[in-house]
């Protein structure tokens, strides 16, 4: 687990660092409640994640349930998610709805760098939200006698 000091009260988050090859990757499951609309301070305190975020050098692998309707071209808070995003060079990945109402509510937010391969969302079965998956490029392994790059697959 990393321990992220950031004083948070409008979503929940796990946090956790991954050494794949010589690289670390972060992942960070967000979790917004949907029963009200985001205010002011979730974005304030999602900006204030990101900008902590990006003092790693790490690949960052952002996911969850914000429950903000990023599909919707007329939803001010899905424009203004999508807004921050773009302003920390992140790209949001799942196209089509994950909620059984039809809106694209659980992410996978990535830097370029770090894009999935494959990001797919499967219609709502068990729950109201469907289950998101995506598939990740494989990590770069250097080995010290060659010094050659290595994919694994």
């Amino acid at each position: 687990m990393l321990n992220i000091d950031l004083e948070h009260n409008t979503f929940e988050m796990l946090a956790c660092c991954f050494r794949a090859s010589s690289k670390p990757m972060i992942f960070v499951v967000v979790y917004r409640p949907g029963s009200a609309a985001p205010t002011a301070d979730f974005f304030a305190q999602l900006i204030m994640l990101f900008e902590i975020i990006a003092t790693y050098k790490s690949d960052v692998i952002i996911l969850g349930d914000f429950n903000i309707h990023v599909n919707d071209v007329n939803d001010q808070h899905g424009q203004r998610l999508l807004q921050i995003l773009d302003d920390f060079n992140l790209i949001q990945h799942v196209v089509g709805p994950t909620h059984t109402l039809g809106n694209t509510l659980d992410l996978v937010i990535t830097s370029s760098a770090t894009a999935p391969l494959l990001t797919r969302a499967d219609p709502p079965v068990y729950s109201d939200h469907g289950l998101v998956t995506c598939l990740l490029p494989p990590a770069p392994v250097v080995t010290n006698t060659f010094k050659q790059l290595i994919i694994r697959s």
